[in-house]
């Protein structure tokens, strides 16, 4: 009952930490395309990268899959398509509400924003999380012993890790400023759809 009860807080916490870490980082592109809300446009630039990450996922599963696993590289790769192209929807719709036309930017969102983003997401919660369970005396919980010990090897190497995640995610933000920085404001694209629209009577 108590590793469950335990389960459960480190859930919820990496869920919340991750999501407010996430909407830290993406902010600046965030509060542009919430002002914003413009249509969804794609650019030919946009499925060169989508084809480009998808070639990255299919090498990855070549190099460490193998395609000899019958069952499991079919299975692993039909994920990775699937999560690079769900995630390559959500990043043109994202910079598209946020006026984003400029081929640079939006390569640099697709292939490197917002990847490292959910890469920072779920690296550090979780890394957190584990440093503080193996403070922790973990030697009535037999449930996860035999598996926390095998991480004691590592326990250097998360020390010199997690702290450089936060320096990623400040970074990340950064970026996301520079994406939108010099667009046109809200209003200003407002009052240019007006002053384009028919006056009637004339």
């Amino acid at each position: 009952m108590q590793f469950l009860i335990t389960a459960l807080l480190l859930l919820i916490y990496f869920v919340v930490v991750a999501t407010l870490l996430g909407r830290w980082m993406l902010e600046p592109i965030n509060s542009q395309g919430g002002r914003l809300q413009a249509p969804t446009q794609f650019l030919l630039t946009d499925f060169v990268w989508l084809l480009f990450q998808l070639q990255l996922a299919l090498g990855f599963c070549v190099t460490w899959i193998g395609v000899e696993q019958k069952r499991l590289f079919p299975a692993v790769l039909s994920f990775l398509i699937f999560a690079v192209t769900l995630m390559w929807l959500f990043g043109v719709g994202f910079l598209s509400r946020a006026g984003v036309s400029q081929p640079a930017r939006r390569a640099m969102f697709t292939l490197l924003l917002l990847p490292a983003s959910l890469g920072v997401m779920m690296a550090l919660p979780a890394l957190v999380a584990l440093i503080v369970t193996l403070e922790i005396d973990f030697s009535s919980w037999a449930e996860i012993e035999f598996i926390l010990r095998d991480y004691q090897r590592y326990k250097a190497l998360l020390w010199i890790i997690t702290p450089l995640l936060p320096a990623i995610a400040w970074m990340m933000r950064q970026i996301s400023f520079w994406i939108v920085r010099d667009l046109p404001a809200a209003e200003m694209l407002t009052g240019q759809s007006v002053a384009h629209l028919p006056q009637g009577g004339h």
